[in-house]
């Protein structure tokens, strides 16, 4: 049986539409939704490997001469090996195995975000009411005392802050990861882990970082139903609307409640 994602919107009017918003923000439909996975091909020719990558292409075109000249040791790693052909990347399981099992976060709308390069940025969001993007993480809480050690030099982060919240059966954690595989967008989304009480009631927010110009101002354009993340499970997961308030339940969340109350 798998993992269920339960998640309710913040706006009334987001839910007296489930189907439609549902739809706008995400989706379990990894490998179907993917133009890169579903235009790759199972195999390719050993030979057209050979234009990008040489080495190989030489080592099977060796192969294939030593087979047909009676090498049986050749002949065998030959076909074992394909018989000039090439898997490629849409049998990886690793692939595969992200793509089942994450829920799609996607942008419900057109969003245009321009960074400067003294590290500002400016965004445009086309329907604020669905999304809104945000410096609450400042870029300076990254940074190191000492400079040089400093991995996240020159790049400043963007949150889009999501209208919806959301939270698991059984504190299951899931993993925010950059959706490689859907986007080749100038955003990279900081990787975090969702765990323990923080499953049972957590607003859907995506954290990611842009990388300043050197120069010249750019402007990164989000295309509605781009995905801005992959929220990875280790099972696959279903979507299931909830019109009930999440309350975290554990143990330190109700004690913090309790001390609040007694003053």
């Amino acid at each position: 049986m798998g993992n269920k994602l339960y998640y309710r919107f913040n706006r009334e009017e987001h839910a007296g539409n489930i189907e439609y918003f549902t739809s706008l923000y995400l989706s379990t439909e990894g490998r179907k939704s993917s133009c890169w996975f579903s235009n790759l091909p199972t195999n390719i020719s050993k030979s057209a490997v050979g234009k990008s990558i040489s080495s190989i292409y030489k080592f099977y075109s060796w192969l294939a001469r030593k087979a047909r000249a009676g090498d049986q040791n050749a002949e065998g790693l030959y076909l074992d090996s394909g018989a000039g052909s090439l898997t490629t990347a849409k049998i990886c399981p690793g692939i595969q195995g992200i793509l089942d099992t994450s829920v799609l976060v996607k942008s419900p709308c057109d969003i245009q975000i321009t960074a400067f390069p003294d590290g500002s940025w400016i965004g445009k969001v086309s329907d604020p009411m669905l999304v809104s993007i945000t410096e609450d993480h400042l870029s300076a809480q990254f940074e190191t005392l000492e400079g040089d050690n400093n991995i996240f030099d020159g790049r400043v982060v963007v949150k889009f802050k999501i209208p919806i919240t959301v939270r698991t059966e059984n504190e299951v954690p899931w993993v925010f990861l950059q959706p490689q595989y859907h986007n080749n967008m100038d955003l990279q989304v900081v990787n975090g882990v969702v765990s323990g009480e923080n499953t049972l009631q957590q607003s859907l927010n995506i954290i990611t970082l842009v990388t300043t110009p050197r120069e010249e101002a750019f402007d990164i354009i989000i295309r509605k139903g781009d995905v801005l993340a992959y929220m990875w499970f280790p099972s696959p997961t279903q979507l299931e609307y909830s019109d009930q308030e999440f309350v975290r339940t554990t143990s330190r969340f109700v004690g913090y409640e309790l001390i609040k109350r007694k003053k």
